[in-house]
């Protein structure tokens, strides 16, 4: 199935199987069949960006979570397009969760996408990640950390992780006030809790994966309530 139209509509038309279960527990068969689909249409389409950000989406849904194929496929679309943000970024939140650090190599591809990006939402994001750089112990820099952040927040105030991670360094350092007003600037920036509404999710929107994982505007209830505690 070569006709990328046609893989984009039975995509749609599994999502609104996989949301129409998403209440009970989401299905590996329907990842599993979007995964197909989209692997049999890379193979004759090698650099087609929108569609390998759509297969790595999938990776990072639950109950497939497969770190190393994102790695793998990441690196695939970082061959022809090295500078490429969203590619980058997701290998950057792949690296954390799977390997518990963000590479020494990866540092400096994110440090070099921020000389040359003008926009600032994807700005905000790469200064996300280089904090998560700062934050590993066996390189940890409180100040390059939170400088970080506060760049972060410089290019983009809308977001909730940036606030989030800033607040919890200045109340681990004593810093209350300042703290706990970082918490209350990312509380107010949340715009969408999981679970109220299935019905137009996409297990391919990378999109998605930003607002959740980068920006922090989209949250699951139990991370809300732990951003919440934060104020106890």
């Amino acid at each position: 199935m070569n006709d990328k139209s046609t893989v984009l509509q039975k995509i749609h038309e599994l999502n609104k199987s996989y949301s129409a279960v998403l209440p009970w527990g989401p299905s590996e068969k329907i990842l599993t069949e979007v995964e197909s689909l989209l692997m049999s249409y890379l193979e004759s389409h090698p650099e087609d960006t929108e569609m390998w950000l759509k297969l790595i989406k999938v990776e990072f849904t639950s109950p497939f979570e497969d770190y190393e194929r994102i790695e793998k496929y990441v690196t695939t679309l970082l061959e022809y397009d090295e500078n490429n943000v969203q590619g980058l970024l997701a290998l950057a939140y792949a690296q954390r969760a799977y390997r518990g650090d963000v590479s020494d190599d990866l540092f400096v591809r994110l440090q070099r996408c921020c000389d040359i990006t003008t926009d600032k939402k994807l700005l905000s994001m790469l200064y996300l990640a280089i904090a998560w750089y700062y934050s590993w112990y066996s390189l940890r820099d409180e100040k390059k950390h939170e400088l970080s952040l506060l760049r972060s927040i410089d290019y983009c105030g809308e977001y909730v992780h940036n606030y989030e991670l800033l607040g919890r360094l200045y109340l681990k350092i004593g810093r209350e006030v300042e703290g706990k007003k970082m918490i209350r600037c990312a509380l107010a920036n949340v715009r969408k809790i999981y679970g109220e509404n299935y019905s137009s999710f996409d297990v391919t929107d990378i999109n998605e994966f930003f607002y959740e994982f980068f920006k922090g505007t989209h949250i699951t209830p139990p991370n809300l309530e732990s951003l919440r505690e934060l104020l106890d």
